[in-house]
């Protein structure tokens, strides 16, 4: 999956999210588990931000289960991926939120 195709995703996901179509959301979470996202497109994009949200504001107990897991593999892909570059050592799931959404 390339870069257009995860901000795509996040803007589906949004838009889903507002409609409360939680059976689009999981197939689009799906595909996202399914896809291999660099640590790059994970910074580039603001998908990581997207899900953090609809952690926090969706009401369906099975998309938030898969969105927490999603956010958790990414984390430990970017951290192998950074640690593997000598850029970061393994690091709180806070921080990996603020650097992938650019908040430090």
């Amino acid at each position: 999956m390339d870069a257009k195709e995860v901000v795509r995703c996040a803007l589906q996901i949004e838009k889903f999210s507002a409609d409360r179509s939680y059976g689009n959301i999981m197939t689009l979470l799906g595909d996202l588990e399914k896809s291999h996202v660099t640590a790059e497109q994970l910074e580039a994009t603001d998908i990581v931000k997207v899900l953090y949200r609809l952690l926090k504001t969706c009401s369906d107990d099975s998309v938030k289960k898969t969105a927490k897991s999603l956010l958790s593999k990414w984390k430990r892909q970017y951290t192998r991926d950074r640690r593997g570059l000598g850029v970061i050592k393994l690091l709180p799931l806070t921080f990996f939120y603020a650097v992938c959404l650019h908040l430090l």
